[in-house]
């Protein structure tokens, strides 16, 4: 393939058309149409995974993500909860759909995932300031400090605002 995107989805394209349930080849076709920005064909592969092997969660995250970059986040929410359903332990399903459903101002479900990801001891620094800002949110400015210097702590860019910001009293 070397980097040829347009000639990887020719050659799987073909080994579709050989074998018609060749879910590999779907799913490799499907994430070299995301990679040249064709979200959109990118889904459709993925579906035709998920029909063949309902069972191969990865196909569901990769179509969750894509989703997520076309700006569906209730299809990529669920998307990430079908991969949770299949794997729990999945520490970036836990992270990326923690930070859509915070957008999406579900702060305690953001909050839950984000704290499952850390439990799961994520390497994600950024994300006690994600959790930081849903606790705010939903008042509980203590959990939320906690987070922010945590976050500050571990060389969060911006973390140090939210410290200076809402966790500083005057003296």
């Amino acid at each position: 393939m070397n980097g040829d995107s347009k000639g990887a989805i020719s050659d799987f394209s073909k080994a579709v058309d050989l074998k018609k349930d060749f879910a590999l080849a779907y799913y490799q076709r499907g994430a070299q149409y995301s990679y040249i920005g064709d979200r959109e064909n990118g889904i459709k592969d993925m579906d035709e995974v998920i029909k063949l092997r309902p069972e191969y969660y990865v196909a569901y995250y990769s179509r969750g993500a894509y989703k997520s970059s076309l700006g569906d986040k209730k299809g990529a929410i669920d998307d990430y909860t079908a991969v949770l359903n299949l794997n729990q332990n999945n520490i970036n399903v836990y992270y990326n759909r923690g930070i859509l459903y915070g957008e999406n101002k579900q702060y305690q479900l953001a909050i839950n995932d984000l704290t499952s990801a850390i439990k799961l001891k994520a390497d994600i620094k950024v994300i006690f300031l994600y959790r930081g800002i849903y606790e705010l949110d939903l008042g509980k400015k203590e959990d939320a400090c906690a987070d922010f210097q945590k976050a500050e702590s571990l060389g969060v860019p911006r973390a140090d605002e939210y410290v200076t910001k809402y966790c500083n009293t005057p003296k």
